[in-house]
Protein backbone atom coordinates (compact mmCIF):
# COMPACT_ATOMS: atom_id res chain seq x y z
CA UNK A 1 0.00 0.00 0.00
CA UNK A 2 1.16 3.21 -1.01
CA UNK A 3 0.98 6.35 1.73
CA UNK A 4 0.85 10.06 1.36
CA UNK A 5 0.14 13.47 1.68
CA UNK A 6 -3.65 14.41 -0.12
CA UNK A 7 -4.28 18.14 -0.38
CA UNK A 8 -7.55 18.60 1.29
CA UNK A 9 -9.90 21.51 -0.25
CA UNK A 10 -12.12 22.77 2.40
CA UNK A 11 -15.48 22.44 1.21
CA UNK A 12 -18.29 24.90 1.91
CA UNK A 13 -20.49 24.05 4.67
CA UNK A 14 -23.71 22.80 4.16
CA UNK A 15 -26.91 24.74 3.38
CA UNK A 16 -30.19 23.92 5.42
CA UNK A 17 -32.58 22.31 2.52
CA UNK A 18 -35.81 20.94 2.44
CA UNK A 19 -35.68 17.62 -0.12
CA UNK A 20 -39.33 15.99 -1.22
CA UNK A 21 -39.27 12.54 -2.34
CA UNK A 22 -39.46 11.95 -6.04
CA UNK A 23 -41.98 9.04 -7.13
CA UNK A 24 -42.77 6.10 -6.15
CA UNK A 25 -45.38 5.76 -8.44
CA UNK A 26 -43.77 7.29 -11.64
CA UNK A 27 -40.11 5.20 -11.00
CA UNK A 28 -38.74 6.08 -14.62
CA UNK A 29 -39.13 9.92 -14.61
CA UNK A 30 -35.91 10.54 -13.48
CA UNK A 31 -34.94 9.24 -16.54
CA UNK A 32 -37.02 11.78 -18.55
CA UNK A 33 -35.43 15.11 -16.78
CA UNK A 34 -35.63 18.45 -18.10
CA UNK A 35 -31.96 18.03 -18.35
CA UNK A 36 -32.44 15.38 -21.26
CA UNK A 37 -29.77 12.63 -20.01
CA UNK A 38 -31.67 10.11 -20.76
CA UNK A 39 -31.38 6.52 -19.33
CA UNK A 40 -29.62 6.63 -16.13
CA UNK A 41 -27.91 3.40 -15.49
CA UNK A 42 -27.67 2.40 -11.80
CA UNK A 43 -23.82 1.61 -11.75
CA UNK A 44 -23.00 4.83 -13.37
CA UNK A 45 -21.83 7.92 -11.77
CA UNK A 46 -24.49 8.87 -8.82
CA UNK A 47 -26.56 6.21 -10.46
CA UNK A 48 -30.17 6.50 -9.45
CA UNK A 49 -29.10 8.89 -6.63
CA UNK A 50 -30.19 12.12 -8.35
CA UNK A 51 -32.02 15.07 -8.04
CA UNK A 52 -34.53 17.99 -9.25
CA UNK A 53 -33.47 21.65 -7.91
CA UNK A 54 -35.80 24.07 -7.87
CA UNK A 55 -35.82 26.57 -10.64
CA UNK A 56 -35.73 29.55 -7.50
CA UNK A 57 -32.67 28.25 -5.98
CA UNK A 58 -29.53 30.78 -6.33
CA UNK A 59 -27.52 28.26 -8.28
CA UNK A 60 -30.69 26.86 -10.61
CA UNK A 61 -28.82 28.44 -13.60
CA UNK A 62 -26.56 25.61 -14.96
CA UNK A 63 -27.07 23.12 -12.92
CA UNK A 64 -27.77 20.18 -15.11
CA UNK A 65 -25.22 17.72 -13.88
CA UNK A 66 -23.94 19.41 -11.22
CA UNK A 67 -23.58 17.20 -7.83
CA UNK A 68 -24.00 17.97 -3.99
CA UNK A 69 -23.45 15.81 -0.82
CA UNK A 70 -26.85 15.83 0.78
CA UNK A 71 -27.85 14.25 4.69
CA UNK A 72 -30.36 14.25 6.57
CA UNK A 73 -31.30 17.04 9.20
CA UNK A 74 -33.45 16.20 12.15
CA UNK A 75 -35.62 19.51 11.85
CA UNK A 76 -38.77 21.21 12.05
CA UNK A 77 -39.76 23.60 9.12
CA UNK A 78 -42.80 25.03 7.19
CA UNK A 79 -44.09 23.89 3.79
CA UNK A 80 -44.30 26.85 1.35
CA UNK A 81 -48.07 27.20 2.72
CA UNK A 82 -47.24 27.32 6.23
CA UNK A 83 -47.82 24.34 7.99
CA UNK A 84 -45.19 23.47 10.04
CA UNK A 85 -43.54 19.80 10.12
CA UNK A 86 -41.32 18.33 12.65
CA UNK A 87 -39.05 15.70 11.42
CA UNK A 88 -36.59 16.18 13.97
CA UNK A 89 -36.47 12.59 14.69
CA UNK A 90 -37.16 11.01 11.42
CA UNK A 91 -33.41 10.61 9.96
CA UNK A 92 -32.21 7.12 9.51
CA UNK A 93 -28.32 8.60 10.25
CA UNK A 94 -27.47 12.25 10.54
CA UNK A 95 -24.33 12.16 9.92
CA UNK A 96 -24.47 9.42 6.71
CA UNK A 97 -24.55 11.15 3.34
CA UNK A 98 -25.70 10.69 -0.27
CA UNK A 99 -24.07 12.63 -3.48
CA UNK A 100 -27.14 13.49 -6.10
CA UNK A 101 -26.57 14.37 -9.26
CA UNK A 102 -29.61 17.16 -10.78
CA UNK A 103 -30.91 15.78 -13.99
CA UNK A 104 -34.58 17.56 -13.44
CA UNK A 105 -35.92 20.87 -12.42
CA UNK A 106 -38.47 21.47 -9.97
CA UNK A 107 -40.43 24.29 -11.55
CA UNK A 108 -42.02 26.67 -8.52
CA UNK A 109 -44.83 27.58 -11.37
CA UNK A 110 -46.08 24.05 -12.75
CA UNK A 111 -49.40 24.36 -13.77
CA UNK A 112 -51.03 20.84 -14.04
CA UNK A 113 -49.18 20.20 -10.42
CA UNK A 114 -49.47 23.83 -9.11
CA UNK A 115 -49.95 22.98 -6.10
CA UNK A 116 -47.74 20.21 -5.04
CA UNK A 117 -45.24 22.36 -6.34
CA UNK A 118 -45.95 25.86 -5.08
CA UNK A 119 -46.19 24.34 -1.40
CA UNK A 120 -42.34 22.63 -2.12
CA UNK A 121 -40.55 24.81 -4.79
CA UNK A 122 -41.08 28.06 -4.76
CA UNK A 123 -38.32 29.67 -2.97
CA UNK A 124 -39.35 29.89 0.83
CA UNK A 125 -36.13 27.19 1.22
CA UNK A 126 -33.29 25.63 -0.62
CA UNK A 127 -35.39 22.62 -2.31
CA UNK A 128 -34.07 19.65 -4.09
CA UNK A 129 -36.46 17.13 -4.95
CA UNK A 130 -34.73 13.43 -4.29
CA UNK A 131 -35.20 10.36 -6.09
CA UNK A 132 -36.38 7.43 -3.87
CA UNK A 133 -33.57 5.70 -4.05
CA UNK A 134 -31.55 8.82 -2.27
CA UNK A 135 -34.06 9.65 0.02
CA UNK A 136 -34.57 6.20 1.45
CA UNK A 137 -30.78 6.18 2.59
CA UNK A 138 -31.37 8.91 4.39
CA UNK A 139 -35.08 8.79 6.06
CA UNK A 140 -37.97 6.35 5.62
CA UNK A 141 -40.24 7.27 2.54
CA UNK A 142 -43.36 7.23 4.58
CA UNK A 143 -41.88 10.92 6.15
CA UNK A 144 -42.07 12.30 2.32
CA UNK A 145 -40.58 15.39 3.46
CA UNK A 146 -37.06 16.08 5.62
CA UNK A 147 -34.95 18.41 6.62
CA UNK A 148 -31.70 18.49 4.57
CA UNK A 149 -28.12 20.01 4.64
CA UNK A 150 -26.63 20.30 1.29
CA UNK A 151 -23.59 21.53 -0.59
CA UNK A 152 -22.01 21.39 -3.96
CA UNK A 153 -19.35 18.74 -4.23
CA UNK A 154 -17.11 17.40 -7.46
CA UNK A 155 -19.23 14.46 -9.39
CA UNK A 156 -16.08 12.10 -8.82
CA UNK A 157 -16.27 12.98 -5.13
CA UNK A 158 -17.80 10.39 -2.91
CA UNK A 159 -19.43 11.44 0.37
CA UNK A 160 -18.10 11.46 3.36
CA UNK A 161 -19.66 9.19 5.06
CA UNK A 162 -21.45 7.06 2.84
CA UNK A 163 -25.26 6.24 3.32
CA UNK A 164 -26.09 2.34 3.27
CA UNK A 165 -29.02 1.34 1.52
CA UNK A 166 -31.87 1.16 3.52
CA UNK A 167 -32.97 -2.25 5.19
CA UNK A 168 -36.12 -1.70 4.04
CA UNK A 169 -36.10 -0.71 0.30
CA UNK A 170 -39.21 0.12 -1.75
CA UNK A 171 -39.49 -2.85 -4.15
CA UNK A 172 -38.79 -1.82 -7.54
CA UNK A 173 -41.62 -1.69 -9.73
CA UNK A 174 -40.38 -0.89 -13.61
CA UNK A 175 -43.77 -0.33 -15.85
CA UNK A 176 -41.87 0.68 -18.37
CA UNK A 177 -38.52 -1.08 -19.78
CA UNK A 178 -35.43 0.60 -20.52
CA UNK A 179 -36.10 2.36 -23.83
CA UNK A 180 -35.04 0.52 -26.90
CA UNK A 181 -31.65 2.46 -28.30
CA UNK A 182 -30.65 4.82 -25.15
CA UNK A 183 -27.20 5.25 -24.55
CA UNK A 184 -26.16 4.71 -20.85
CA UNK A 185 -24.53 8.48 -20.29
Amino acid sequence: MISGSVSRRRLPPHTPARPHADGPDDWWSIHEGSCGFGYLDQGVASGWDVAAISDTCDDYSGSCGRCYEVKCDPASFNDGYGQWLDRSNVCRDPDRSVIVQVVDSCPCNYPTNAYSNRRWCCGDMYHLDLSTWAFEKLAEKKWGVIGLLVRQVDCGQGPSDPAPPPPDPTPFVSRISRPWGWRDR
